[in-house]
């Protein structure tokens, strides 16, 4: 789901899957996650982009991509 709509560059909506996904215990690569981080800065949405480079940052998944 989240894939599909960072396609469509439908950021919010993908955002919105994310954090369900998130809270439900899925974990999610980390391309995708900083698909849609860049996604989200791209749409001034740069604080919701920094709480995913966060979570991943928790998670240990050391590919965050900040500057994309």
């Amino acid at each position: 789901m989240i894939e599909g709509f960072c396609k469509l560059k439908g950021y919010k909506a993908a955002y919105g899957w994310y954090r369900e996904m998130v809270e439900s215990g899925f974990k999610l690569g980390a391309n995708l996650c900083n698909e849609l981080g860049s996604g989200l800065k791209s749409e001034g949405m740069a604080e919701d982009a920094q709480v995913i480079y966060s979570e991943m940052g928790v998670k240990g998944l050391d590919e965050v991509n900040m500057d994309i």
